[in-house]
C-alpha cells in the first residue's frame, strides 16, 4: 500500500509541475492552450486578462497537486 501511495504522490507532483509550467508559458507568451477535438493547440488569447485568469487557475491547481503529492508521501 505504501508503494501505491508513493507512486500516486510522484504522479501528482509531476502533473502539478506541468500545470505550473503551462501557466508560466501562458503568461510569458500571451497564448493559451485550446482544445480542438483530440488535439490541443496554443492560440493567442483575445485579451490579456483571459490569459491571467487561465494562468492563475492553472498555477493554483498545480500548487494544490504538489501539496497533495507531498501529503501522500508523509
Amino acid at each position: 500500500m505504501r508503494i501505491v501511495g508513493i507512486f500516486l504522490s510522484v504522479l501528482s507532483i509531476i502533473f502539478g509541475l506541468r500545470m505550473i509550467i503551462t501557466a508560466l508559458q501562458a503568461v510569458l507568451t500571451g497564448k493559451v492552450l485550446v482544445r480542438q477535438g483530440i488535439r490541443t493547440k496554443w492560440q493567442s488569447a483575445p485579451d490579456m486578462s483571459d490569459v491571467w485568469k487561465l494562468a492563475f487557475r492553472d498555477a493554483l491547481m498545480g500548487v494544490l497537486l504538489i501539496i497533495l503529492g507531498i501529503m501522500l508521501i508523509l
